[in-house]
């Protein structure tokens, strides 16, 4: 990843990925405790052994990010609150400001002392607290992180606007479920706390929970949440083993996707929100120039075109699906005498353009 334990943070990764290296080590000691301790010799913001936990690392100033589970249950929590007491290195105190049980001042990151004040009327006469948490997080809470990636990746975002399941009340957490919602026995249960997942051929994060989550055959087979079932009397046994239902139903999106992505070629556009995603160059499904990184920053989420295309029909274990087809093109670095190619940052590929 070219990042380290302490980097993945400050990069602002962890706006969409709260969970991973946040708290504990290689070796599951916690960062911000066994930098306090005098055995470990480590040193903030030292080289520390070019140790990638703790590289130029702050833990026992900043603290670590603790699971959240409010960030997901408590449907008033303030994403915008937490993510800026991140960007101070004000990681022991997100959490707080996210769940609106205090203000904080001051910032690690300008090396003043984080100062917490509770909100007083957060908390009950006798100092505890009774949130509004809910069993299942509601759909604003997924998109908070799911809007941007499924409009680039994959062109299929979900609402109401284009997809019917949302238009009939639907939740994410109907198709995603978890615990003891869920049907498949690889995170079904009591205390589990893995989601339903599809099988991206694009990726391959949890690949072993792979079709853990409920698939159009599920629950149109078996009348599931009211699914109409589909009968199919004319249709030969034969192809619907051979066919993913999305091929013949899905036949196109009504959302712009991309369709080449290249990190070779400067994209001049407006707007677009960091200098390194000037390098990130999208091409829809027209291979016309499309400022993608733009148009998110404009238009955010409810407001995306809805610019129609046909997805692309490939085999994939056995069976015909309707897929978005990104090509990609990235430059690399060959080492003399080395083997294999290094992939640069987006940073340093900058830097060597416009110095």
């Amino acid at each position: 990843m070219n990042m380290t334990s302490f980097s993945f943070i400050t990069v602002w990764c962890v706006d969409c990925h709260p969970g991973g290296s946040l708290e504990f080590d290689r070796e599951g000691k916690r960062y911000d405790r066994w930098m306090t301790d005098p055995d470990s010799g480590l040193n903030p913001e030292a080289g520390n052994g070019f140790d990638g936990d703790y590289y130029q690392a702050r833990w026992s100033e900043t603290g670590v990010i603790e699971a959240d589970c409010l960030l997901c249950h408590l449907p008033e929590y303030d994403m915008e609150a937490r993510k800026m007491q991140i960007k101070k290195l004000n990681f022991r105190w997100a959490a707080g400001a996210g769940a609106r049980f205090a203000s904080v001042t001051g910032s690690i990151a300008e090396n003043t002392v984080p100062k917490i004040v509770c909100d007083k009327d957060a908390f009950n006469a006798d100092g505890t607290i009774s949130p509004h948490i809910i069993r299942e997080p509601r759909n604003e809470t997924c998109l908070s992180c799911h809007a941007k990636p499924g409009w680039k990746k994959r062109g299929a975002n979900f609402r109401p606007r284009t997809e019917v399941h949302l238009r009939a009340g639907f939740k994410c957490v109907d198709c995603h479920p978890a615990g003891k919602s869920a049907e498949d026995e690889r995170i079904r249960g009591k205390g589990l706390h893995q989601f339903g997942k599809g099988d991206d051929p694009g990726g391959h994060v949890r690949d072993d929970l792979d079709n853990t989550g409920r698939d159009c055959n599920f629950c149109h087979s078996t009348g599931k949440l009211g699914a109409p079932v589909a009968k199919h009397t004319r249709l030969p046994g034969l192809h619907l083993n051979k066919i993913a239902c999305q091929t013949c139903h899905i036949p196109e999106r009504v959302i712009k996707a991309a369709l080449f992505q290249a990190g070779d070629v400067f994209n001049p556009g407006a707007r677009i929100p960091t200098k390194g995603k000037h390098l990130w160059t999208f091409y829809g499904p027209d291979m016309a120039y499309w400022n993608h990184n733009g148009d998110l920053e404009m238009m955010g989420y409810y407001d995306k075109p809805t610019d129609s295309f046909r997805p692309v029909l490939v085999r994939y274990k056995g069976k015909i699906y309707p897929v978005n087809r990104v090509h990609s093109a990235w430059p690399a670095i060959q080492s003399d005498g080395q083997d294999g190619l290094m992939q640069p940052k987006m940073g340093d590929i900058y830097k060597i353009r416009f110095g």
